[in-house]
């Protein structure tokens, strides 16, 4: 997990210098001791975390918080379901 979220979002960053980075994190980043419905951005990376994917997807965004040209997306919900019956 720390190889993959963390190194190779090191090395992509290195690779691509000075071109917008878009890092697809997740709500993982936030403290899970903490409701974060309505939470701010800015309450996550937090720096406790249930699993080490958690840990390593808020050691990947601490790591390019000061790059210029990045954006963060922070996904919620990750599933294999593509029927979507649930959206219509």
């Amino acid at each position: 997990v720390w190889a993959a979220n963390l190194h190779g979002t090191r090395h992509v960053a290195a690779s691509f210098p000075g071109v917008r980075l878009v890092h697809v994190s997740t709500a993982s980043v936030y403290d899970p001791y903490v409701p974060t419905v309505d939470a701010p951005e800015s309450a996550g990376p937090a720096a406790r975390h249930l699993t080490a994917y958690g840990a390593s997807k808020a050691a990947a965004e601490r790591l390019l918080a000061g790059r210029p040209e990045t954006v963060v997306l922070r996904c919620l919900l990750y599933t294999s379901d593509v029927s979507y019956t649930h959206l219509t």
